[in-house]
């Protein structure tokens, strides 16, 4: 109904060891003629994010890339604990507005809401 739909689909989770990670996979849809975009949920917590960020400015990444930050509210809130391990934010990194503001450095658009990352994406495609 949206015009849009999904090539792969990954959850990386967001704990401190996992199989792959953003850094890993994005190079990968890069050379995948199917994926147009990539979409990603994050939540608060973790560097990962502002690594690809790094990355994607580093390298001149041209595949568009939406971002979803779930949890801002952690931000206003500070010491107290959820009991994720992602939720662990290391100093000023790993925080939902350290990530957004990464992100937009580096041009990857972030989605305020659900129904906004259809409405990104389709600008891209």
């Amino acid at each position: 109904p949206n015009g849009i739909g999904q090539s792969t689909c990954i959850g990386v989770g967001g704990d401190p060891v996992v199989g792959s990670n953003f850094l890993d996979l994005i190079p990968l849809f890069e050379k995948d003629p199917a994926t147009k975009a990539v979409v990603l949920f994050c939540e608060p917590g973790g560097i990962i994010e502002e690594k690809l960020a790094d990355r994607v400015m580093a390298e001149n990444i041209a595949l568009p890339i939406v971002a979803f930050i779930a949890g801002r509210f952690v931000d206003d809130i500070p010491g107290v604990r959820f009991g994720h391990a992602a939720t662990i934010v290391e100093g000023d990194r790993g925080t939902t507005k350290g990530k957004i503001a990464m992100f937009q450095k580096a041009g990857i658009r972030v989605a305020e809401s659900f129904s906004d990352i259809v409405k990104i994406t389709k600008e891209y495609l």
